[in-house]
């Protein structure tokens, strides 16, 4: 008996029409009722699996929280606040959070393009009105931080991370805005039953809709291929992939995780020079050292997580 019966491959996606920000693609000869099994599993990955950037805190000068009222500004807080959350962002890096800042004075429109971004930070929507100056007198200073992150997540998400003064709001980051797709059967040979999957992306712009096409494939694929075989036949292949893991981490020094200078050196002071001498140390080992207190752990952990590395409290 073979080992699985040979099934129909189906086509790369074909582009029907695209462009910066909408996109509509096709893939044929699927099996019959595939169609609506891929299709429905990528609408699902577009949606909420793509990583993106959002705005998650905001500082405007003089206001205390989202319901205060804005002196010399048309709107309230509230309303700013909803708008800047619109506000979408394109970075090249990944470090974060990054900040953008606005100060502007003088009777106007204040849009989302006003703000400065660092180098590798972009603001997609320039046009996107944010507030409205009523007089010639008023100065409006707004601060905003910027996450990076998957899918949706509440401010209290966000809360404990806050600095005094900070308005958290929820985030939205996946950069898919909308995405569906249709099902129609199709000839292959004398077969009538096979379908044709047509996939509409629309997005935000910080990507184009082929590369969210193609991050969910990527994201499908890795999915399933974490699955197959079984653990009991993977053990040895585990602990070889736990043994390189060990291996890369002795290696990796901890001027590479763009720690604060100060931190990099009170640690090789006490001869802490890779990721593998900070996992010996653990948490509580690391807090005991003099000048590392608990922000700087925060630090460390946080840019050891940024690896796929998680710190305990010690071997």
């Amino acid at each position: 008996m073979t080992e699985y019966i040979n099934i129909a491959i189906p086509s790369k996606p074909e582009i029907v029409q695209e462009t910066d920000t909408e996109g509509t693609y096709e893939i044929s000869s699927l099996y019959p009722g595939y169609g609506n099994t891929l299709g429905n599993a990528l609408r699902r990955m577009l949606l909420s699996s793509i990583p993106g950037v959002a705005i998650t805190t905001i500082r405007i000068q003089g206001v205390p929280h989202e319901f205060s009222a804005l002196d010399g500004i048309k709107q309230d807080a509230l309303t700013v606040i909803v708008n800047m959350k619109n506000i979408r962002v394109k970075a090249n890096t990944d470090t974060f959070p990054q900040r953008i800042a606005l100060k502007k004075k003088g009777k106007g429109v204040v849009t989302a393009g006003d703000f400065e971004a660092p180098s590798q930070v972009e603001v997609i929507n320039k046009d996107l009105v944010i507030a409205e100056i009523a007089d010639d007198k008023t100065e409006l200073q707004i601060e905003a931080d910027i996450q990076q992150g998957i899918g949706f997540r509440p401010r209290e998400d966000f809360s404990d991370d806050s600095e005094v003064g900070s308005i958290v709001v929820d985030a939205i980051f996946s950069p898919v805005k909308r995405s569906s797709y249709e099902v129609e059967n199709m000839r292959v040979g004398e077969r009538t039953d096979f379908n044709r999957l047509s996939l509409f992306i629309e997005t935000d712009g910080t990507i184009t809709p082929r590369e969210a096409l193609e991050k969910a494939l990527r994201t499908m694929l890795t999915q399933f291929e974490a699955m197959l075989g079984f653990q009991s036949e993977n053990k040895e292949k585990m602990k070889e992939i736990e043994q390189e893991a060990n291996e890369n981490m002795k290696v990796i020094a901890i001027q590479d995780l763009d720690l604060s200078a100060t931190i990099v050196n009170a640690l090789e002071k006490n001869n802490i020079q890779t990721v593998m001498d900070l996992l010996k140390k653990g948490a509580a080992g690391i807090r005991e050292i003099p000048g590392i207190g608990t922000k700087a752990v925060e630090e460390i952990t946080e840019r050891l997580e940024g690896r796929g590395i998680i710190l305990k409290d010690g071997e």
